[in-house]
């Protein structure tokens, strides 16, 4: 999955993994909401795909295609 980040003009790309996070950063699921979701959908345990799933978001927050609520 490619993205564009129009704040700096990049071109992101996400592998599989960061793909599935972006398509659930919808501004109303919370991290916990999301890591019980793909753990269900993995097979894994919440608890062991937390880190990537933070992961990927300060990746899709740094790259400016997420804003996390209450952060500026």
């Amino acid at each position: 999955l490619v993205l564009y980040a129009p704040d700096s003009g990049q071109a992101v790309s996400l592998n599989r993994s960061a793909g599935a996070v972006w398509n659930l950063c919808d501004g109303d699921k919370s991290l916990l909401d999301i890591s019980a979701l793909l753990a269900e959908w993995s097979g894994c345990s919440g608890c062991d795909i937390m880190s990537d799933i933070m992961a990927a978001v300060a990746h899709l927050r740094q790259s400016g295609l997420v804003e996390l609520a209450g952060a500026k």
